[in-house]
C-alpha cells in the first residue's frame, strides 16, 4: 500500500490556481450588483482584496466590478521595467510621485477605480489630497498602461473610460 502525502489548504489552492492560469491565458470576470451593493466607495473594493488577495480588483465608470488574475511573469516584468523607467526619470526632476500597478485611484468624474500599471502625480496635486488611507480621489497626471498578448483593447478603452 502506498501512502499519498496530505497537502496543505495553500498547497491545494497554488495548484488549483495554476490549473486556472494554465486554462485561461486571459481571464476577466465583470460583475453589475445594480442596486444591490455600492461598489463606489473605496472600502467595499479593500475588503474585497483583502478576502481575495489572489486576485485584483477594479470599476469601471458603470460601476461594474472587474475581476482579473494575477499577471504573468513576462507581464510583470516588463511593468516593473516601466515603472523603474518613469521612477528614474522622476528621481532626476522630482515633480511629483510614481506609483505601481498596486496602487487605486478613484476617478473625480466617473468615480471607478482604476489601477494603472504605472502612474505619475504632481507634487502639486498630492498636496491637496489624503493620501494616508483608502484609495485617493484623482486622476493621475500621466499613466502607462502596458497591454499584454492575453488583453483586449476594447477592455482597456473600457476602463479608462473610453481614453485611449
Amino acid at each position: 500500500m502506498e501512502l499519498v502525502p496530505i497537502k496543505t489548504e495553500d498547497e491545494i489552492n497554488r495548484e488549483i490556481a495554476a490549473k486556472i492560469a494554465a486554462a485561461m491565458p486571459y481571464f476577466q470576470c465583470v460583475l453589475n450588483f445594480g442596486e444591490l451593493l455600492d461598489i463606489t466607495t473605496h472600502e467595499i473594493l479593500l475588503t474585497l482584496s483583502n478576502l481575495n488577495p489572489h486576485l485584483r480588483f477594479e470599476t469601471d465608470r458603470n460601476h461594474n466590478l472587474l475581476i482579473t488574475m494575477p499577471t504573468k511573469f513576462n507581464t510583470g516584468k516588463a511593468n516593473a521595467k516601466l515603472t523603474m523607467e518613469v521612477g528614474i526619470w522622476n528621481k532626476e526632476h522630482e515633480l511629483g510621485e510614481v506609483t505601481d500597478s498596486n496602487t487605486g485611484f478613484v476617478m473625480p468624474v466617473t468615480h471607478s477605480i482604476y489601477a494603472p500599471d504605472v502612474a505619475f502625480i504632481l507634487h502639486s496635486k498630492l498636496e491637496q489630497l489624503d493620501t494616508t488611507s483608502g484609495i485617493p480621489v484623482v486622476a493621475p497626471d500621466f499613466v502607462i498602461e502596458l497591454r499584454s498578448d492575453s488583453d483586449r483593447l476594447k477592455n482597456i478603452v473600457a476602463k479608462n473610460g473610453g481614453i485611449y
